[in-house]
């Protein structure tokens, strides 16, 4: 394999020889548990101090050196190797599912971001390529997925479900790494170099061979945030919670509306309530099926007071959803329909009708959901609430309230007020349910 003339000797280094240390490294790191001695539990504030003040070193020297990421992330393996806490094997552990994620989302976005193993140099043979790749896997995927199978979080199969050795602490020392090691890359650039560019500054060390968009890079370090909060969130709330917010990002994916993951908890509340999983295990926890019914009661309300509102003040926003999301697919997958259907519309029973299904889509449903799960509603599952909407909108990737518009399919646009107030009635909503609950639980307490 040619190694590029830009390479310097710690980039040549790190290319040729992290393989020979790959499976020693991986082996003593597989045979660490969290009942080691020296476990973070043992360790006074002075030594945490030390070991974070380590990765920040670490982050900023390799920044410094136009070094990627991932060798910020191999040199916290090898320091997790070499002294052995559980602190830093949970920074190691975030960092593995940080880069897998980044690293391969980037390639599977941009194809011209594989470059970065040879650091863009021209590729003189297919079996070149191939080699690189191979590289890749050794350095790269095999490390991060041992890693988190080792060490991450276990999902109950085959024995019950532990968090591994990340710790909420771990996991916040592990958010400011990108940033700082971004910072370092800053610092061992010129002038010039540093006006051209933010984050995608990144180009520098990774030497893509073109030029990748600046989106790119704001991806690859957003992720690695999403990636530390998730963690962070997951050990500090309930499952539960999770799996709403996993739902409503789901929903914003694939581009459905807000309604349908409502209607995904309200149904699985049902479910659990009236319906054949009222023996499952979740009954058996009355506290996770408590907060599911509480969100559910809460995203009910402000479901229905952010359509029903928005119709107030744009009386022509429900016609245009019907059209965008009932008429024309069954005219598009039903040809021999479509005339008869499209005349239909036309008429004033056509439009009784779908006020009746619109109805029993959101303004009954609704009724019965907060009917039966007022009673569930508590401090936190207001605080879970609160941020579901702009989890759903931003999944959906959108980047302003305006793009509600092109997801729902609303044409004329909704005015900028009516969109603050669709969003901001949802938040008005939670925040006022928090405060009666704390106020209450307060009560309750004295």
């Amino acid at each position: 394999m040619k190694v590029p003339g830009s390479w310097t000797p710690v980039q040549y280094l790190w290319k040729s020889r992290v393989p020979l240390i790959a499976v020693p490294v991986l082996i003593g790191l597989q045979n660490w548990h969290a009942e080691h001695p020296s476990d973070t539990d043992a360790l006074g504030t002075q030594n945490i101090l030390v070991e974070v003040l380590l990765l920040l070193g670490l982050a900023l020297g390799t920044g410094y050196l136009r070094l990627p990421f991932s060798i910020t992330w191999w040199l916290v393996l090898l320091a997790a190797y070499a002294i052995q806490t559980r602190f830093l094997l949970g920074v190691a552990t975030v960092l593995s599912l940080s880069v897998l994620l980044t690293w391969y989302g980037l390639r599977f976005q941009h194809a011209a971001a594989i470059s970065a193993l040879w650091a863009g140099a021209p590729m003189t043979s297919r079996w070149c390529r191939v080699a690189w790749q191979l590289w890749d896997l050794c350095v790269h995927l095999w490390p991060a997925v041992m890693m988190i199978y080792s060490h991450g979080p276990s999902l109950g199969w085959t024995a019950p479900a532990t968090a591994g050795v990340v710790t909420p602490l771990s996991a916040l020392v592990a958010l400011p790494m990108s940033m700082t090691w971004l910072c370092g890359l800053s610092l061992g650039l010129t002038e010039d170099a540093i006006r051209q560019g933010d984050l995608s500054l990144s180009r520098h060390a990774y030497r893509v061979s073109s030029e990748l968009p600046k989106e790119a890079w704001i991806f690859v370090h957003a992720s690695h945030g999403v990636v530390c909060l998730t963690w962070i969130l997951a050990l500090l709330l309930p499952g539960i919670a999770l799996g709403v917010t996993g739902l409503f990002i789901l929903m914003g994916i694939v581009k459905q509306p807000f309604t349908t993951a409502w209607w995904c908890m309200f149904a699985t509340c049902m479910c659990f309530n009236y319906g054949p999983l009222r023996q499952w295990r979740l009954v058996e926890q009355p506290a996770n099926l408590k907060l599911l019914e509480g969100l559910c009661c809460i995203c009910a309300a402000t479901m229905s007071l952010g359509f029903y509102g928005a119709q107030v003040f744009s009386p022509w926003a429900f016609r245009s959803m019907v059209l965008n999301w009932a008429v024309r697919p069954l005219a598009r997958w039903f040809p021999s329909i479509s005339k008869p259907l499209l005349h239909a519309v036309e008429t004033k029973t056509f439009w009784i009708l779908a006020r009746l299904g619109d109805s029993m889509l959101h303004l009954i449903p609704s009724i019965v959901a907060v009917c039966l799960f007022h009673s569930s509603v508590t401090f936190l599952s207001a605080l879970v609430a609160f941020p579901m909407n702009l989890v759903w909108l931003y999944s959906a990737g959108a980047r302003s309230l305006e793009a509600t518009n092109e997801l729902y399919g609303v044409e004329p646009h909704l005015a900028s007020g009516t969109l603050h107030f669709v969003y901001g009635s949802h938040w008005l909503v939670c925040t006022g349910v928090a405060a009666w609950c704390a106020i209450d639980e307060g009560t309750a307490w004295t």
